[in-house]
């Protein structure tokens, strides 16, 4: 059973986009505004193809959080609505068919963060996550705030360029 997970987990990290097309690589830190830090809920996250069609990565209702603290560190975790259980009540021993599930509709890491030196764009110096190919990578994204509301935008990522709008939870 363990091989089959294993070999699922590589399978699937071998079809997932290659982590070198969406992080960019940076020597050193920038600085750290506050400007960003909050605690935010997803509002909304899309993703354009090169054709101008919009699609729904985790779907319309995918839902997340993204946290910026003082001290310079960042957390981000989104996941699909509607998951149902999982056929396993162990955490470190899920099927075959769970561990896809948990892989296909989840998605978090963490690390510290910076503000390029344009103070338009966040780096996420990533140092946890659920997709291992991204410890260690930088990740950019453009910043704006229209509101109370924060917007976040990836650079293309295999073509498509995401979406993210968050509010302040309350």
């Amino acid at each position: 059973m363990r091989i089959l997970l294993s070999l699922a987990v590589v399978l699937l990290v071998a079809a997932c986009s290659n982590p070198k097309e969406i992080a960019i690589q940076i020597p050193e830190k920038v600085s750290t505004s506050n400007v960003l830090v909050n605690d935010y809920e997803l509002l909304q996250w899309s993703a354009e193809r090169k054709d101008g069609s919009i699609f729904y990565p985790y779907g319309p209702n995918a839902m997340g959080s993204i946290k910026y603290l003082e001290n310079g560190r960042m957390s981000l975790h989104l996941m699909q609505t509607g998951r149902i259980p999982l056929e396993s009540n162990v955490v470190s021993m899920p099927t075959v068919d769970d561990a896809i599930e948990v892989f296909q509709n989840y998605m978090g890491y963490s690390g510290d963060y910076s503000i390029d030196s344009t103070g338009t764009a966040v780096i996420h110096h990533i140092d946890i996550s659920s997709y291992p190919n991204w410890i260690g990578l930088h990740q950019k994204r453009y910043f704006s705030f229209i509101g109370d509301t924060l917007k976040l935008q990836t650079g293309a990522i295999n073509g498509n360029v995401h979406t993210l709008f968050w509010k302040v939870k309350k």
